[in-house]
């Protein structure tokens, strides 16, 4: 068995990577949606969409913060 120390130490690098691993899904996922919905809001107005654009088009104030947050994750 291998020493205490470093089984920890390999414990807590495991604990680390798996959390980069979390928040890079989580914003992959975030970003695939944002381009989605930037593809259909071009496709429907005829030109790309601008940041202005896509919260401007958002029905109702929780969605237009819900994409302000997945813009924030782009920059």
């Amino acid at each position: 068995m291998l020493p205490r120390d470093l089984v920890d130490e390999i414990e807590r690098e495991l604990t680390a990577a798996r959390a980069a691993v979390s928040a890079d899904r989580t914003r992959i996922a975030a970003l695939e949606e944002l381009q989605v919905l930037a593809l259909m809001l071009a496709a429907t107005r005829g030109r790309p969409a601008s940041p202005q654009d896509l919260l401007s088009a958002a029905p109702t104030y929780a969605e237009r913060e819900r994409r302000r947050r997945l813009l924030a994750l782009l920059r």
